[in-house]
Formats: structure tokens, C-alpha cells, sequence
């Protein structure tokens, strides 16, 4: 439980657990739930957020975008702590929409720049493999992570580029799916 704006703010319980078992690696807390917890107080405490709810929903999926792009949970968890301290530091008050763009964007910036090894597994794998930016848009897409403007922002990239790079990742992905069967 923490203070945001004043008032009292509690992650939701059942979100909670289910949020813990994606954060094996962190090293904030003593388990990964008291990880989540104080990752979450941290970044709400700082971001403007609204709906609770929708911020655990908005934490990990930026975690499993993260997950993608290293391919492994060392990545992910360092990727993921070292973006949220620099979103914290550079906070963007009264626009939640921006900051969740923002962290995207320095999520995927902190992930490229990490040494790739795979322990993902199916298609998680596969679209691991795929050429950038295609793979961080179709990661994004399929995470539902970002409206496609949002997107265009994070990847940095001309409008008109967008709908190729999916294309071709798809249809890498869709190659790749191909062969195992």
C-alpha cells in the first residue's frame, strides 16, 4: 500500500501473484512479488496513472515485450529495472499515455542493446529471431501493448513504413512456423 496524489492506492490482489511469476530476476525486493509490489509503488508513485488495474496490465506487458526482444530473463529483468529508474527520472506529469510511450520506447532502446540468447520457446522464439523493426512491431501489435500511432512513435519510423514491416515480420514468422511443421 502506498500514497499516490494524497490518497491511498493498493495493487489488486488477484493481478498481483499472477504479475510475481514474471519477475524471477529482480533483485529490489526479497521475492518477486515484493519485487512487483515496489516496482509498481515506485512507478505509480511517480507516473500519472488512473486505473490500477490497467497499470498492472500496462507493467507486464511492457516485461513481456521486453522478454521478447532479449530472449532471456537476465535481459529482461536488467532491461526492465534500469528502464523503469530512467522513466522515473524523467517523469511526464499528467500525461499517462506519453509516459507509457516513452517507457516502450526505452525499453526497446535498452533491449536491442543487450545481448540476444533464447530461452523463449514456440513462436515466442521464433519472433524472437526476426529482423528489427519488424519484430518489435509485430511484438507490440500482438501484445496489444500500443494503438499504431503509438507505435510508429516507439519504433521511430515513417507511417508509411509501418504496414512493410509488419508485413515482412509476419511473413518471416509465418516461414519460420512453416519449417517446424
Amino acid at each position: 500500500m502506498f500514497l499516490k496524489n494524497g490518497r491511498e492506492c493498493q495493487p489488486s490482489q488477484s493481478r498481483a501473484p499472477e504479475l510475481a511469476e514474471h519477475f524471477p530476476a529482480f533483485s529490489y525486493g526479497q521475492d518477486p512479488q515484493d519485487a512487483c509490489e515496489e516496482i509498481f509503488a515506485r512507478v505509480c508513485s511517480n507516473l500519472p496513472m488512473n486505473d490500477l488495474r490497467e497499470e498492472w496490465v500496462f507493467l507486464e506487458t511492457a516485461w513481456r515485450f521486453a522478454f521478447l526482444l532479449t530472449g532471456c530473463r537476465e535481459g529482461t529483468s536488467k532491461v526492465f529495472r534500469d528502464s523503469v529508474d530512467e522513466l522515473l527520472r524523467h517523469p511526464h506529469p499528467g500525461d499517462s499515455d506519453r509516459a507509457k510511450q516513452l517507457f516502450f520506447a526505452v525499453v526497446r532502446r535498452r533491449s536491442l542493446n543487450f545481448p540476444a540468447r533464447c530461452e523463449l520457446q514456440g513462436t515466442a522464439a521464433k519472433l524472437h529471431e526476426l529482423s528489427e523493426p519488424g519484430r518489435s512491431a509485430l511484438a507490440l501489435l500482438y501484445l496489444d501493448a500500443l494503438p499504431a500511432a503509438d507505435i510508429l512513435r516507439v519504433l521511430n519510423i515513417d507511417e508509411r513504413l509501418l504496414p512493410e514491416a509488419i508485413d515482412k515480420a509476419r511473413s518471416a514468422l509465418r516461414e519460420k512456423r512453416a519449417i517446424i511443421i
